[in-house]
């Protein structure tokens, strides 16, 4: 019996090492399938990760403009512009520029070419994405000690012409009879492009253009 069964095990040849072999290509399919989970897994980290940091950037200029609108209001209202020396601190973290041609007063900057480029342009011309021509800075980067408050910056660049306002009139009654109200309105109006352009980190940049009308003679009371 035992002569019998070492005679068959001799007669079946190639089994030998077939275990190990089949193990290897296994341990090799997985180490495969776990490097591509590994770099799919790198690459939507990475995808996210600038999905971030382009919603901030964006977020970011979004809210500039309604600090542009809300500090060209208050400009208005001020027929010299903001007072000041070079340039204006509000609330600590918001620089107001002074420019050559406007001394503060930005609310009135001739319309702006956002098409320019530094290279392209004059010396005498103001070009969307050169800080020394911003209206306005925000947040200021650094503290009186130069501490930083934050990484990221914005600016602001308004400009604007007049424009005649369309009348109105509107009558009650027969003016002839002696019954008649009647009233009419019409004006001038600033017309403002306003550019909000923020850089984040990563390099991101984002720029965006709002428009703003400005009923002449609907201006506030100064407050700087």
């Amino acid at each position: 019996m035992t002569l019998r069964m070492q005679h068959m095990q001799q007669n079946t040849p190639g089994n030998e090492g077939f275990v190990l072999v089949a193990a290897l290509l296994a341990m090799l399919v997985l180490t495969i399938i776990g490097i591509i989970a590994t770099t799919n897994t790198s690459t939507e980290l990475q995808i996210a990760a600038n999905d971030k940091i382009y919603k901030e950037t964006f977020y970011r200029a979004e809210a500039g403009l309604s600090l542009g609108t809300e500090l060209l209001e208050q400009n208005l209202a001020c027929a010299t512009g903001f007072q000041g020396s070079g340039s204006v601190l509000i609330e600590g973290t918001i620089r107001v520029q002074e420019q050559e041609k406007n001394q503060l007063a930005f609310w009135a900057n001739g319309p702006l070419d956002p098409n320019l480029k530094p290279a392209d342009a004059g010396e005498d011309q103001r070009v969307i994405g050169r800080t020394a021509d911003a209206d306005v800075v925000f947040p200021v980067q650094t503290n009186s000690d130069n501490s930083v408050l934050q990484a990221g910056v914005g600016h602001l660049y308004i400009g604007g012409q007049s424009e005649p306002v369309f009348g109105g009139g509107l009558e009650m009654a027969a003016g002839y009879e002696g019954r008649g109200k009647s009233y009419s309105q019409g004006g001038v109006a600033r017309i403002y492009d306003l550019y909000s352009q923020y850089n984040g980190p990563g390099q991101s940049e984002v720029i965006l253009l709002q428009g703003w009308w400005h009923v002449v003679g609907m201006e506030g009371s100064c407050l700087y």
